[in-house]
């Protein structure tokens, strides 16, 4: 994140980014050291051991979703602070290799029970005084429609992606029964939630939904480097996301393929196709 941004404030934003990830790697490197120090003396076994323990903290990964995924110490929960108080300047075109909303505007993911239709509509919303792109995101279960939801999106100079809320409309037979999980910047939360850093890496952590109780969200980076393979393909380098309600405690996994976007919920929903 070394770019100059053209604005005073833009750098602001640049730089928090970069510090929290920052602190990630310099809490991992502190407390490695100092495991090192205390356990000289002991012997080799020992010290393994010791290490092992140490990193239970994340939690116990029974059900690694990939071979191959990077496992790092986690650091504190970073909320990147106040885009909009620092002025920073938004887009609604959506360019992010993880996330291409602006260029893949159609995906369809399909599983056993679930099936998902996401469309970035042709016209923006403004939220907060901020033009965002709106992504439409159709839920089904059992074949039966279960959700609508109007997600709005923007991205900032640095490349980081920004949820501004959504509108949510739950379905039971057909009608609407309820809008659990709304929320919106302006009207629920001062400030947009970072959805996807422009540079992700493993241990990062971030709250994309930040508006307790209705919404929030605790968020996790687990790899960079995962290989999965779905109807739609086999995928390499994919980012995967823990997320959960709860801050360490993960209850599900997404998997992001450059140049193509969201390939997998969990397993319980996976790329069949994409349009442009």
């Amino acid at each position: 994140m070394s770019r100059l941004f053209r604005s005073f404030h833009a750098a602001l934003l640049s730089v928090a980014v970069a510090s929290c990830v920052s602190s990630a790697r310099d809490e991992h490197r502190e407390r490695r050291d100092s495991e090192h120090r205390q356990r000289r003396e002991a012997v080799e076994e020992e010290e393994d051991d010791e290490e092992d323990e140490a990193s239970e903290s994340m939690e116990e990964e029974t059900d690694e979703a990939d071979e191959g995924h990077a496992v790092a110490k986690p650091a504190a929960f970073c909320i990147v602070p106040t885009p909009l108080h620092d002025g920073a300047k938004f887009s609604a075109t959506i360019s992010h290799p993880y996330l291409p909303l602006s260029t893949v505007r159609y995906a369809e993911l399909k599983g056993e029970e679930d099936h998902i239709v996401r469309e970035v509509q042709d016209t923006t919303q403004t939220v907060a005084g901020v033009e965002c792109l709106v992504l439409a995101e159709k839920e089904y279960e059992d074949g039966e429609l279960a959700e609508i939801s109007r997600n709005y999106f923007a991205q900032d100079a640095e490349g980081n992606v920004w949820y501004f809320g959504e509108d949510v409309d739950e379905y039971k037979g057909g009608k609407v029964a309820g809008h659990g999980g709304s929320w919106l910047v302006g009207r629920d939360a001062s400030e947009p939630c970072l959805l996807l850093p422009a540079h992700p890496t493993v241990g990062f952590r971030f709250k994309p939904e930040n508006s307790p109780p209705d919404a929030e969200e605790f968020d996790e980076v687990e790899a960079v480097d995962a290989t999965i393979t779905v109807p739609a393909g086999k995928f390499e380098h994919v980012l995967v996301v823990k997320e959960g309600d709860v801050a360490g405690k993960w209850t599900e996994r997404k998997f992001y393929a450059a140049g193509v976007g969201l390939v997998s919920e969990d397993g319980e929903a996976d790329l069949v196709t994409t349009k442009r």
